[in-house]
């Protein structure tokens, strides 16, 4: 079937004509249509936000069930849609797969305002908290940060330039650490840094890459 011009996943008219679409709970692989889904923790008065600034949240709990409930996802009752091929959906969970699933932060420019509009997160709370996703096993494909053009700005009250894409390197270890000294530097760096992360493996990444951007 189609809805609006886009073809449904193959599985789903197999399913279909097995009679087992609302019973199946592990349908089979299919690609999926966004390489990177990024939830941005850095938008203006988000739940995150809210979550640690205000109710005071630790931020490698907090990080660790927002992780959580994005893999595992939430069951849709897509029957109660008025398009057709929607409808014969039935009930589906619809999740994020960790190899998708990036966590967006901020760099210098955040952090400030009286109430914080945008979140800031520092490197070592981004560290701890991806550790401790490590230990309770509930991976991720990254982190990516807005924005490149205040690299090597100095948080408020601070005189020490901050080198986001380094400070994550650092501790995701996608390319070997090396100190970062100007903007054009940086620049590269954190071109390449990007780049190379995307694929996850060793070798560069040669085809376009689909990005979800979702505000949390």
């Amino acid at each position: 079937g189609e809805r609006g011009g886009a073809e449904l996943p193959s599985w789903v008219n197999t399913l279909k004509e097995e009679g087992s679409l609302m019973r199946a709970e592990n349908p089979p692989q299919k690609k999926l249509t966004f390489d990177i889904i990024s939830i941005q923790l850095y938008e203006t008065y988000s739940h995150a936000n809210y979550a640690i600034l205000h109710q005071r949240a630790d931020p490698s709990s907090y990080l660790a069930q927002t992780v959580n409930r994005l893999t595992k996802g939430w069951i849709v009752n897509f029957a109660t849609d008025d398009e057709p091929a929607v409808k014969e959906l039935g009930m589906l969970r619809v999740r994020v797969h960790a190899r998708q699933l990036v966590l967006g932060v901020a760099n210098a420019w955040a952090g400030v305002g009286s109430p914080v509009k945008a979140l800031y997160l520092s490197p070592l709370q981004l560290k701890m908290a991806y550790n401790s996703l490590l230990l309770l096993s509930l991976p991720l494909r990254g982190f990516m940060f807005w924005s490149l053009k205040f690299e090597g700005t100095p948080l408020v009250n601070s005189t020490t330039p901050l080198y986001m894409a380094a400070a994550l390197n650092a501790f995701l270890r996608v390319r070997p650490t090396r100190a970062l000294h100007t903007r054009a530097q940086t620049h590269k760096y954190s071109h390449t840094y990007t780049h190379k992360s995307e694929r996850g493996g060793g070798e560069e990444a040669r085809e376009s890459v689909v990005v979800l951007d979702v505000i949390h």
